[in-house]
């Protein structure tokens, strides 16, 4: 509640006075009041669900660099943009491997989720390092379900299925670029005109 409150008022003075630095303190202190909470929790420490304990404060910086990225050096806008993506995705990734052999589908789903809203919002805001890490990690998040499924049926036919649709998708998608190779250069040059 003290850590709250402390949040509040700076958030209060940064909006108040344009200040970026405050704003920044008051998101630190919320992500402190929100970890002081998880750690009070028994069932939620951090080497049990990492994703729960990495994901808000990587998402938290996230929204914070876009909304100040006119006021933030492109450097550390980028660095700070890739740092957050990936310590989401891995969040994510190694809530699925600590949790391999309980059958639970949850995991694997929301990282499918976060995965394709990284590439959707890449494709929206035209910015390449959501669009890559997003699409990287929809092919682990796939590979994690392929996984549960495995294990859940204790069969090998879903690394087969798996194989065998992930080659098909790979011919048509060739077959697509050569057939449309103009427009592909054309959106591969547009690409590199994106924000990184």
């Amino acid at each position: 509640l003290l850590l709250l409150t402390a949040a509040s008022l700076y958030g209060l003075h940064g909006w108040m006075w344009q200040s970026v630095r405050l704003r920044a303190i008051s998101a630190g202190f919320t992500l402190l009041s929100f970890w002081a909470f998880l750690h009070s929790q028994p069932n939620l420490r951090f080497v049990e669900h990492p994703q729960f304990w990495l994901l808000p404060p990587a998402l938290t910086t996230l929204v914070f660099v876009e909304f100040n990225r006119r006021r933030l050096d492109s450097n550390v806008v980028v660095a700070a943009r890739y740092v957050a993506i990936l310590i989401a995705y891995f969040s994510s990734t190694a809530e699925i491997f600590l949790k391999a052999f309980e059958g639970q589908l949850w995991q694997p789903l929301l990282l499918l989720i976060l995965s394709l809203a990284g590439v959707a919002a890449g494709i929206f805001l035209h910015v390449r390092a959501f669009l890559y890490c997003g699409a990287a990690f929809t092919l682990v998040a796939l590979v994690g379900m392929v996984w549960h499924a495995q294990q859940a049926i204790g069969q090998v036919w879903p690394w087969w299925a798996f194989g065998i649709a992930t080659g098909v998708g790979l011919i048509v998608l060739l077959g697509y670029f050569e057939k449309n190779r103009p427009q592909v250069v054309a959106y591969l040059e547009q690409l590199k005109q994106w924000e990184k």
